[in-house]
C-alpha cells in the first residue's frame, strides 16, 4: 500500500489516482521504466505493422494498426500521470 501525499489515505499501489481526495499519484520508477519499455516496444511494432503489412490491406491488419494505436495512447496517459 502507498499513502497519498495529500490527504494521507492508504492506497493501492496500482492506483493512479487517490479514490478518496482525486489527486494523481505519482509512479513507482519501476512502473515508469517498464511502461517507457513498453511504448517504445508498441511504438516499434506499429511502424512495421503500418510500413510492412499495410499493403495487404486487410481489415486484420487494419484491427491490428488500431489496436497497436491505442494502446500506445493509453501508455502515454500513464506516462503523463
Amino acid at each position: 500500500m502507498k499513502v497519498c501525499p495529500v490527504c494521507k489515505a492508504e492506497v493501492s499501489n496500482f492506483d493512479s489516482q487517490c479514490e478518496y481526495c482525486g489527486t494523481e499519484l505519482p509512479l513507482e520508477v519501476e512502473v515508469k521504466e517498464i511502461l517507457q519499455d513498453s511504448e517504445f516496444v508498441l511504438k516499434k511494432s506499429e511502424k512495421v505493422i503500418v510500413t510492412e503489412l499495410r499493403k495487404l490491406k486487410s481489415r486484420q491488419v487494419k484491427d491490428i494498426i488500431n489496436s497497436v494505436s491505442n494502446k500506445i495512447e493509453l501508455l502515454k496517459s500513464f506516462d503523463e500521470a
